[in-house]
């Protein structure tokens, strides 16, 4: 029987702020003496199946240090497992909206024409954020706590500090690390109202001013929603992988009929830019805790959206059966190959120098027929016989069979048999009138 916070989940799945304990908003993190670096970028996979949710997350933090303790607060029954690195790279590019080829085709209606670079509009492929590329930390040590918190007023400055569990000052202290006020009465409220604290410490280097944290995943019933929209200063992708996909609302979520085309969305958006059933190939790679092996492909439902700004209204996924698919297209599908097949002919009528042979061949063939032309009078051909290699050349896989009907085309139009041309005669038959 399915758990009833999957069947919560699959009803609505509520991202959040408000649902969450105030002390939990924000990340939990703790240096040795450095700057704190801020979470410009948090990656999240949730799979939401029969027995619980299990999730992957990973975090691209901006700032360089050396040491650095991330505090995750986890859910009564939750198990901590170690996902393989390649976890969320897999499933994100899989789920990344890749241009059809159709839609690169209909990007130069023109093929080898001249005028081509003139026209050829720039929509390559964007990610949502603007990142270098990070330089991954290392875990050197990992525990989880829970226990009492104690109030001390004997501090440097005077002030009254919590003393969190003695366990965990010892791992603070071996390492070097300080929490500041906040950190430590967030954490000391998770671990006041029962809950258990994972505290990994990760190695950076100092000269990286980008660093990525994880993949870090858990797995069990969650009383929680899967992720935290709170930070305002931070971007985000989540992939939720269940039965069904996923429909978004709220406010500043959209969802682009070319998803593949994305910049970095604006302040406050939120895009669904993939809903369908996930790729065999890619479902083969997930961990066991993530989807079972051998089962049926899930459907993936993948959010990418941008720092908040003025927008607190959470984002709303509503579970949405037959799943309305995003993109509609993808490459090498058979709606791709058509659309190819069929676009491939453009350059035969919008080109101008399609024109410009067609209209010297009809005035060469015109002096032919008086004896003044030249031998070869089928020039328009090389036209379709340049557009169907530059399909070939400039195009890969399903994109290719753009060239078919231009290479047709060109062989009808150089072996075709001619028509003889019909000669009419003007005749009179009016009676000549006498003298």
């Amino acid at each position: 029987m399915e758990a009833p916070v999957v069947k919560a989940l699959h009803a609505v799945v509520v991202l959040a702020a408000g649902f969450l304990p105030a002390s939990s908003r924000g990340a939990l993190l703790g240096t040795d003496g450095a700057p704190v670096p801020r979470v410009e970028l948090r990656e999240t996979v949730v799979a939401v199946r029969e027995g619980g949710v299990h999730r992957v997350e990973s975090w691209v933090l901006r700032g360089p240090f050396r040491r650095l303790v991330w505090f995750e607060p986890l859910p009564q029954g939750a198990q901590p497992f170690e996902p393989s690195p390649g976890t969320l790279g897999t499933l994100l590019e899989a789920t990344r909206p890749h241009r059809p080829h159709a839609d690169r085709i209909e990007a130069q209606p023109l093929g080898p024409s001249l005028l081509t670079r003139l026209m050829r509009r720039s929509s390559e492929d964007a990610a949502v954020s603007s990142l270098s590329a990070p330089r991954p930390a290392r875990p050197i040590d990992a525990a989880r706590f829970r226990g009492a918190v104690q109030t001390s007023t004997r501090t440097e400055s005077g002030l009254r500090e919590l003393l969190l569990p003695e366990d965990l000052e010892r791992l603070l202290q071996r390492h070097g690390l300080r929490l500041d006020r906040r950190v430590r009465e967030a954490v000391g409220q998770h671990l006041s109202a029962g809950r258990t604290i994972r505290a990994t410490v990760w190695r950076g280097d100092p000269g990286s001013p980008v660093h990525r944290l994880g993949p870090v995943g858990r797995s069990g019933v969650e009383d929680w929603v899967p992720v935290d929209l709170a930070d305002p200063e931070t971007a985000g992708r989540l992939v939720v992988l269940a039965d069904t996909a996923y429909g978004v609302k709220g406010p500043g979520t959209v969802k682009p009929e070319r998803p593949w085309r994305l910049a970095t969305p604006k302040l406050g958006e939120r895009r669904l830019v993939y809903a369908r059933p996930l790729d065999p190939d890619a479902a083969f790679d997930l961990p066991e805790p993530l989807w079972p092996a051998g089962g049926r492909a899930p459907v993936a439902t993948r959010i990418d959206w941008a720092p908040r700004g003025e927008i607190t209204e959470p984002l709303r996924l509503e579970p949405r059966s037959p799943v309305a698919e995003v993109p509609a297209t993808v490459p090498g599908e058979a709606a791709d190959v058509w659309l190819c097949v069929l676009l491939g002919l453009t350059p035969l009528f919008y080109a101008p120098e399609s024109w410009f042979l067609l209209w010297v061949q009809t005035g060469v063939r015109e002096r032919t027929r008086s004896g003044r032309g030249w031998p070869f009078t089928r020039i328009w051909a090389v036209w379709p016989a340049l557009v169907g290699v530059y399909w070939l050349s400039s195009m890969d896989g399903a994109g290719r069979w753009a060239a078919v009907l231009p290479c047709i085309a060109a062989l009808a139009a150089a072996f075709w048999p001619e028509r003889p041309r019909t000669r009419f005669i003007r005749a009179s038959f009016e009676k000549k009138k006498k003298a």
